[in-house]
């Protein structure tokens, strides 16, 4: 049963068979599938990361065939949950593999659920329940078709988190070393980030570790400073592959010094609180 999602061609709903949770949250259990939703599939890849029991919040097993997802509508001194009820009917392709985002953990009773869940939870919210956020997209009522149109960095995050997100630019920072101790901080206190590479001619940015995607979300999963003093992020592309390290996992997961990040990532979606000249509602959509 669609309940009103929406659907793409040549993918049907069927009853998905699978454990909610295999082997615990982590941040490469899912990968963004043909749709353009990176930045719904970065926001969950960082969460797992930095808040794993967060994502374990937002899905009640109604032990019915059914799920409650919990969202939030964020407001400027509120913020308000919003549930939305699915069935485990999800999306799959002609072969019965999952049609969108791509669960990487299997077991003998199927796949892992939480990611189908939480994609088709986001894909059901419509005007009634955030009548904000389909102002932002032309002739859509919601639906998979919506969340292929691309998104909104911060936004997703408040609609995950339920807290006060905004867009850190590149001047948001008094220098790199602000930077770097903002965002530490602000995983330290266990806050996703998510960023994107923009502000190029080029459809991809060469950097001196690989090629980054421009327009693309990103999940940040970890900052450090080594024994040698060097600092280095760990990020993750959505799509489960095309990391610029060439490790040959192709996983998704590379890291690059943060000096070297810090000439590329354009916008940063942090809470408000950890920046300091906020730049939020911009009109950048990462696909």
């Amino acid at each position: 049963m669609n309940e009103g999602a929406g659907s793409l061609k040549g993918v049907e709903y069927r009853p998905v068979r699978g454990d909610l949770f295999v082997d615990g949250i982590n941040p490469d259990d899912i990968n963004q599938g043909p749709i353009g939703n990176c930045y719904l599939i970065a926001a969950m890849n960082a969460t797992a990361a930095t808040n794993p029991e967060l994502i374990r919040d937002m899905i009640t097993d109604n032990n019915d065939g059914t799920f409650t997802v919990k969202f939030h509508d964020v407001g400027i001194f509120t913020s308000k949950e919003k549930s939305i009820t699915i069935d485990n009917e999800l999306p799959v392709n002609k072969y019965g593999a999952m049609a969108y985002g791509k669960p990487n953990d299997h077991t003998e009773h199927g796949v892992e659920l939480w990611t189908g869940v939480i994609e088709k939870g986001f894909a059901k919210l419509d005007q009634t329940a955030m009548p904000w956020l389909f102002e932002l997209f032309v002739d859509t009522d919601g639906g998979y078709e919506t969340a292929a149109l691309g998104g909104f960095t911060d936004k997703i995050m408040e609609i995950v988190t339920g807290n006060h997100y905004s867009t850190a630019r590149d001047y948001s920072f008094n220098d790199t070393d602000h930077m770097f101790t903002t965002m530490k901080d602000a995983l330290d206190n266990k806050h996703p980030i998510t960023n994107a590479f923009t502000e190029s001619s080029e459809a991809h940015l060469n950097t001196k570790n690989g090629t980054l995607v421009r327009g693309h979300a990103y999940a940040v999963l970890k900052l450090e400073e080594n024994a040698l003093g060097e600092r280095i992020i760990t990020l993750r592309n959505p799509w489960g592959q095309y990391e610029p390290s060439n490790d040959g996992k192709n996983d998704g997961i590379f890291t690059m010094s943060f000096e070297d990040y810090a000439k590329y990532a354009r916008r940063i979606a942090l809470p408000s609180e950890y920046i300091p000249t906020p730049t939020h509602g911009e009109n950048d959509e990462w696909m």
